[in-house]
């Protein structure tokens, strides 16, 4: 039920970040959005058995998989520096924006059943629904 769950967040994180753009009036192409919204977390596996950073790991898994399905070099390093910079609010990059934006919203945690064991301090908790 975890699998599902992580996969439906990773789809909401991809909805919200598109209508994002959208508001924004973006001339980003939905192929992109969609790609930096389903990659930008690839690594967490990796990052939970060694000390490499989620950003960092999932950025070496992004470059094959946008490779085998046909991102020009121009769209990978656009999607490369959103996954190695998600996490970072302060970057001034638009599409880095729109990813950390929708990550934080596309949180559950109003229904998390790992709630009260959360490390998260209450700032980092999207306890409501915005999209």
């Amino acid at each position: 039920m975890r699998k599902i769950e992580n996969f439906v967040n990773l789809i909401f994180n991809c909805r919200i970040a598109y209508i994002i753009s959208l508001e924004n009036k973006n001339d980003i192409s939905k192929d992109i959005i969609y790609a930096m919204g389903l990659l930008h977390d690839i690594g967490r596996c990796q990052s939970y058995q060694t000390e490499v950073e989620h950003d960092v790991a999932g950025a070496e898994l992004a470059i094959t998989i946008m490779n085998d399905v046909g991102y020009s070099k121009y769209e990978i390093d656009m999607i490369m520096d959103v996954i190695l910079n998600h996490r970072n609010s302060s970057v001034k990059n638009n599409l880095c924006k729109i990813l950390y934006k929708a990550d934080k919203l596309s949180r559950q945690c109003f229904k998390c059943c790992v709630q009260r064991d959360c490390y998260w301090d209450e700032i980092r908790k999207n306890k409501i629904l915005i999209y």
